[in-house]
């Protein structure tokens, strides 16, 4: 066959089928490989044949994938599956697992205690010198830190005056 000849052959293009691979987010030149088009052809035969650009159908094609698979994992929640509740409870409403909310509550409470033991104590233990060793509140003893650097560390402890 002379080669005039096949650049004259157009190739059928199954644009529902293509719509499905961007669906799936497969990419321009995916497309255009799979069906055996340059990128070039797929861009003007799309142009000429669905009177948008490629970019557009790509971009259009993705959102119904999007929307696609949003509704398949929520039917899938919906149907019992509790790994995909748990994942979409994370996701959609903010909810965390309760391993990392207690994780929380320990800081928080572990902060509570040094505070604790250090007013208790006085100081560190087994730290010499130390001005946290005085009687002064420990807000109160010139730290080179600002009172809103350590308040945080220390939990909701207030200051006093001395």
């Amino acid at each position: 066959m002379p080669i005039e000849y096949l650049k004259k052959i157009k190739k059928e293009l199954d644009w529902e089928e293509i719509s499905y691979k961007f669906e799936a987010r497969s990419t321009i030149v995916e497309v255009a490989e799979e069906f055996g088009v340059a990128e070039s052809t797929l861009h003007a035969r799309c142009e000429k044949d669905l009177g948008i650009k490629i970019s557009e159908l790509v971009r259009l094609s993705r959102a119904t994938g999007t929307t696609n698979l949003r509704v398949k994992q929520y039917s899938s929640a919906m149907d019992g599956n509790n790994q995909m509740l748990l994942l979409l409870g994370r996701i959609w409403l903010d909810q965390k697992d309760k391993e990392n909310k207690d994780n929380g509550d320990e800081i928080s409470l572990l902060r509570e205690m040094l505070a604790e033991i250090i007013r208790n104590n006085k100081g560190i233990p087994g730290v010499s010198g130390s001005k946290l060793e005085t009687e002064q509140p420990i807000l109160d003893q010139g730290l080179p830190r600002e009172e809103s650097q350590i308040q945080p560390e220390l939990g909701t402890e207030g200051t006093s005056e001395g």
